[in-house]
């Protein structure tokens, strides 16, 4: 949405990276918030993957291509995945945007987590894993299920009305009074309205009331009155 504040400046703009605060400029390429979720190989010899709402919801998993889980070629890929049931699922990888299709009725039926789910892949054979879950969560993008029916509802309440992603953001930092790690601000931002790792380390980087202390990010509700930060402007990205 393109919602205009006083002036007629779009309240949601992306900044360059040069106009990020913090760590931010490489937070945002951390697979975990720029794709949803992530698959890293282990020591021994298995994959640990994560997933966060929306790939939960859609079956999907993400794979970056650095964590050379699979061949990079060709574009398209067949994974068989097997469950303790001896279930096999049929799984296409896109190697092009880094994801897995076809997971969504094995996370249903071990009821994975609806954000931080941990489950492992176990290698059998070229092109053939084993599914493993033992109930692990990852605390950077674990949402509890009280959690994350607010903050569905926040996202049909999102939907009725005119709201900013500016807003959002705001909304879901007044429930982490004592900060809360980027990672997990992403994902509880995604539940309310998909919107890019990029975006919202704008957000915090370009409006008054948020700042970063001690690996947290903060909000000042006194502080966001002040609006938008002039020396930003600069680093806006032109579309």
């Amino acid at each position: 949405l393109d919602i205009e504040g006083v002036g007629g400046q779009k309240l949601d703009q992306e900044l360059e990276d040069e106009g990020l605060e913090a760590d931010l400029a490489q937070q945002i390429n951390d697979p975990l918030v720029r794709l949803g979720g992530t698959a890293e190989p282990q020591e021994d010899g298995r994959v640990r993957c994560v997933v966060t709402y929306w790939p939960r919801q859609l079956g999907l998993l993400a794979v970056p291509g650095e964590s050379e889980v699979f061949p990079r070629q060709p574009e398209y890929l067949l994974v068989d995945l097997v469950d303790n049931e001896s279930t096999v699922y049929r799984c296409w990888y896109n190697n092009q945007i880094e994801l897995l299709f076809g997971l969504k009725q094995w996370y249903d039926r071990v009821k994975l987590p609806g954000s931080g789910g941990v489950f492992y892949l176990v290698p059998e054979s070229p092109g053939r894993y084993r599914l493993a879950y033992e109930g692990e969560e990852d605390e950077r993008v674990f949402i509890e299920p009280q959690r994350l029916k607010d903050l569905l509802e926040l996202r049909e309440t999102s939907r009725m009305t005119e709201t900013s992603t500016w807003e959002i953001v705001q909304e879901v930092m007044r429930g982490h009074s004592k900060g809360v790690p980027f990672s997990l601000l992403c994902a509880e931002v995604q539940v309310v309205r998909q919107s890019s790792a990029r975006l919202v380390a704008s957000i915090l980087s370009s409006y008054h009331g948020f700042y970063e202390r001690g690996g947290l990010w903060h909000f000042n509700e006194r502080d966001a009155g002040k609006g938008f930060k002039k020396q930003k402007r600069k680093y806006i990205v032109k579309r």
